[in-house]
This record gives structure tokens, sequence and C-alpha cells, in this order.
């Protein structure tokens, strides 16, 4: 999953979104296998933080304009296991400042390989009828 910011007004209901927690649920889940989610600073030039996904283990964290996050490394475990979390999202009436993002907006980062045909698809991920 590429870094990403979340949509920030849900579609339907328009109400904003504020915050999110992931909780991982994978209780043999070997950090080699990658999987980490990443919290990137608000100009994608460094990883600020890496979390591991251990069970029981929960991140939490604001869906403002600057908080690009993901796990944007391939996993690599056993055809046999998964990595399994639940993601809950904290929803608010919307702020007049609030942004008007209705679909999540996908990034590169600074080491990932140039690539027209991937941006494409970032871009096109990231519409909403021709808006972005």
């Amino acid at each position: 999953l590429d870094l990403h910011l979340d949509y920030s007004l849900h579609p339907k209901l328009k109400m904003e979104r504020r915050c999110n927690l992931i909780l991982y649920l994978s209780p043999e889940w070997d950090e080699n296998w990658g999987g980490h989610f990443e919290m990137w600073d608000k100009d994608i030039s460094k990883c600020e933080r890496r979390v591991a996904p251990k069970f029981n283990r929960a991140a939490i964290f604001n869906t403002d304009d600057r908080s690009f996050h993901g796990h944007p490394d391939p996993i690599s475990c056993p055809e046999n296991k998964s990595r399994n979390s639940i993601a809950l999202y904290y929803l608010t009436e919307a702020r007049e400042e609030a942004s008007k993002r209705p679909r999540a907006r996908f990034f590169k980062r600074p080491q990932d390989p140039d690539d027209a045909a991937l941006e494409e698809f970032r871009k096109k991920r990231s519409e909403v009828s021709g808006i972005y």
C-alpha cells in the first residue's frame, strides 16, 4: 500500500475523517516478513516512524494533510500466513477549514524508482469524476 493521505471527507456522509486506529491481529507474525506501517514527514522526505505489525499492537494517528502513511514495502510471509489488522476511523461533522479530499491520494517515496505507468496508476486511484 503506497504512501498516501486518506480521504478527508467521507464521499457519502460528508463527514470529516479525523483519525485512524489500526490494530494488528496476527499472533505469529515474524518481523522479517515485513508489513511495517510507515509514517512520513510532511515533505515525504524521510520516514519518521516504522511500526512492526506485532499482535495486539495499535497505531493511532491524525488524518490531516500532513499524515503521509502506508506499508509500501512488499510483504514476504509464507503462503499459509497473513498480515491481519482492523482499521477504525473517527469521523466528525466537517469543519469549515477541513480539506475537501474525497479520495485517498497516493505518493512515491524518494527511494522508489521513477515509473511512469505506476505514477499514472497512483493518479487514477486518486481521481473522482475527473477531480484530482
